[in-house]
């Protein structure tokens, strides 16, 4: 819906161009009337691009920051393991979603945190994109094999 006000505001902007033109031929550029109708018809086409770029730019950002836990299990008595699934293929989104991960899923009974993220394909588990990880305790140390508080993530094949 929201590109096909885009294309009507576009089509208006061309409209408009159009308008222009054939009143400089015409030398109609003065006329008060054809000033009102182009420039109301020039706002509102501004208006429909304008909206529907703002209101494309919100669900893109939301959908960005979307994630879905597809699977959660308890790993070495107290290693958590989330399989979650993404749209976004970008590292600083990943990135975000994880530290969200790390917010929601620490407490004092979890010694470390492992994420697989994959491709969400309408529910369905897609291509693998990263693993994430993160160790609280001494014991989660040794089950992630980092140092307590660091966290990895190793990519596969993204790009920024």
């Amino acid at each position: 819906m929201f590109l096909l006000l885009k294309i009507v505001g576009i089509l208006g902007l061309t409209f408009c161009t159009i308008l222009l033109f054939a009143a400089i031929k015409m030398h109609k550029l003065n006329s008060k009337k054809f000033h009102r109708k182009a420039g109301l018809i020039l706002l509102v086409s501004l208006f429909f691009v304008l909206f529907s770029q703002m209101k494309i730019n919100q669900i893109n950002q939301k959908q960005k920051a979307t994630y879905t836990i597809a699977s959660k299990s308890t790993l070495d008595g107290s290693q958590t393991f989330l399989r979650v699934l993404v749209f976004s293929h970008n590292k600083e989104d990943i990135e975000q979603i994880f530290k969200k991960l790390q917010k929601s899923e620490k407490n004092e009974r979890t010694d470390s945190l492992f994420v697989r993220f994959n491709v969400d394909n309408g529910g369905e588990i897609g291509e693998f994109i990263a693993n994430a990880k993160i160790a609280w305790t001494l014991k989660g140390e040794e089950q992630v094999d980092l140092k307590k508080d660091q966290e990895k993530i190793e990519f596969n094949n993204l790009s920024n």
